[in-house]
C-alpha cells in the first residue's frame, strides 16, 4: 500500500509542477494558427481553390517544413526569400482541420522572435501567406481565383491578416501533461511490478 501511494502520488505532483512553472513563465513557443482557409473569400477579395490550395500546402509541406526550414517573417515584403536574419519563427507541422489549414509555430529566441513573443503577450498576432502564383479575375465582379500554379515560399507574422481568424493562439499543452503523467504512473507500476516477480 506504501508503495503505490508514493509512485502514483509523487510523479503526479512533479509532472503537475513542471506544466505551472510553464505557465508562471508565460513564454509560449508552440502556436497553433489558422494559415488559409479553402473556397472562401480573403480580405484580399482571393478565393484559394481547396484542389489548388491542397498542392500549395503539400509542397510546402515537403520542401520546407520537412527540411526544417520553414522560416517566416515579422510584416511583409514583397520579396519571395525570406532573409533568416529577419526570422521570428519556424513553421513545425501543417494539418488540415476542415477547409482551414491550420499551423503549429514556434516563435524563436531572435531580435524579431523576441519582439513577436512581446507583442503576442500584449496583444494579437496575426499571419499570412507569401508566395506566387497566377489569378483568374471573375467576370461579374466577384472574387478573384487563385490558380493551379499556387506556390508558398513562407508564412508571416503580421497585424491584419488577409485570411478570417488567422490569429496565433496559445497551443493547448494541458492535454500533453495528462498524457506524460500516464506514462510516468504506467511506467513506474511496470518497473515495481517487474521487481516484484524478480525476488
Amino acid at each position: 500500500m506504501f508503495l503505490r501511494e508514493y509512485f502514483y502520488i509523487e510523479p503526479t505532483k512533479e509532472v503537475l509542477r513542471e506544466f505551472v512553472e510553464n505557465e508562471k513563465e508565460n513564454k509560449p513557443n508552440l502556436l497553433v494558427v489558422k494559415l488559409q482557409h479553402a473556397d472562401k473569400e480573403n480580405g484580399n477579395h482571393r478565393v484559394y481553390p481547396k484542389s489548388h490550395l491542397t498542392k500549395a500546402v503539400d509542397e510546402y509541406v515537403k520542401s520546407f517544413v520537412n527540411s526544417g526550414t520553414a522560416f517566416g517573417e515579422l510584416d511583409h515584403r514583397e520579396d519571395l526569400v525570406v532573409y533568416l536574419k529577419n526570422a521570428s519563427h519556424i513553421i513545425r507541422e501543417i494539418f488540415w482541420k476542415g477547409d482551414e489549414v491550420m499551423g503549429k509555430i514556434e516563435l524563436l529566441d531572435t531580435p524579431m522572435g523576441n519582439i513577436a513573443k512581446e507583442v503576442f503577450k500584449k496583444g494579437r498576432l496575426g499571419i499570412s501567406s507569401r508566395g506566387s502564383g497566377t489569378t483568374q479575375n471573375n467576370e461579374n465582379g466577384g472574387p478573384t481565383l487563385v490558380g493551379d500554379d499556387l506556390y508558398f515560399t513562407a508564412w508571416d507574422l503580421v497585424t491584419h491578416p488577409s485570411t478570417d481568424k488567422s490569429y496565433v493562439q496559445t497551443y493547448e499543452t494541458k492535454s500533453h501533461v495528462v498524457e506524460n503523467l500516464e506514462v510516468v504512473k504506467d511506467n513506474k507500476l511496470e518497473s515495481i511490478l517487474k521487481d516484484i516477480l524478480k525476488k
